[in-house]
């Protein structure tokens, strides 16, 4: 090989080593962006630290005097379907309708080691998964709670979906206020 056919491949290496380092930093540093977003401490509506029965406790007095119900949401920000859940629970199409008929608030179950006493005094709602849901009337009875895990797999819900699914319990199951 001459000189010059040696150079040029040390350069061609090198290039393709900076080439590489560069894809590689690049690669790690899309993994600790999704990582983080992903982790069990990142921003999300279940707060560790809240009071459940604080929370319901204000949120039965606003509920009384407005005259709307309280939708409890149970579920833990690891959890991927909680997350879909709360962002269709936000969406454009069920965001009006549960802000017009509800105080919502949320609980967080950690990894099934938080607020276990709340959720059994609500008749065990987070039994077969999470996210679930209870409802209760602005006279504190529970009208509804999703005891079979009928949001768990809130994934494959589209919004629309769930208006339609939020709707029912309250104006056929439970009546109307």
């Amino acid at each position: 090989m001459t000189e010059k056919s040696c150079l040029v491949a040390e350069v061609s290496s090198r290039t393709v080593d900076i080439m590489h380092k560069r894809q590689l930093v690049l690669l790690l540093a899309f993994a600790l962006v999704f990582l983080v977003g992903c982790s069990p401490s990142s921003k999300g509506p279940y707060d560790a630290q809240a009071d459940p029965s604080a929370e319901f406790a204000g949120a039965m007095k606003r509920a009384e005097k407005d005259g709307k119900r309280v939708l409890i949401v149970f579920g833990a920000n690891w959890c991927p379907d909680c997350r879909v859940f709360e962002r269709k629970l936000t969406s454009r199409a069920v965001y009006d309708f549960v802000r017009e008929n509800f105080f919502t608030m949320h609980v967080d179950i950690g990894n099934w080691d938080r607020n276990m006493d709340f959720a059994a005094k609500l008749g065990k709602p987070i039994e077969k998964g999470i996210p679930s849901i209870v409802i209760v009337g602005k006279d504190g009875n529970v009208l509804y709670a999703t005891a079979a895990g009928q949001i768990a797999a809130a994934r494959k819900m589209t919004p629309q979906v769930l208006l339609k699914w939020l709707s029912d319990p309250i104006r056929k199951n439970v009546g109307e206020p």
